[in-house]
């Protein structure tokens, strides 16, 4: 994978897109939610965010079949994925650290 930003923000319109197809309120202002910490997460990807992007997607995934089946794991799925982007984000943050 080069550097790239293509992964957060298909991830960002993902998470919009799920958000307003959602029917439960708590789910759908959630999903905004995580939708607005991924937009201010950094946008780029490199090799060492593939293991976690990866996970990510797989997450999310899940959390679009849990929404459309209205199915109550959505929330928890949704924790996962912001713990996810937290991670992420600290290996963002490690990886510019070591690099300067």
């Amino acid at each position: 994978m080069k550097n790239s930003e293509s992964f957060v923000r298909a991830l960002q319109a993902d998470l919009k897109a799920l958000s307003d197809r959602a029917s439960e309120e708590n789910i759908r202002l959630r999903l905004s939610k995580s939708a607005e910490s991924v937009r201010y997460s950094d946008p780029v990807s490199k090799d060492t965010l593939a293991e976690i992007e990866t996970k990510m997607s797989a997450v999310f995934d899940e959390i679009k079949s849990a929404v459309n089946a209205g199915n109550n794991d959505a929330e928890a799925l949704i924790d996962e994925l912001n713990d996810l982007l937290s991670a992420r984000n600290e290996k963002c943050r490690m990886s510019k650290s070591i690099d300067t």
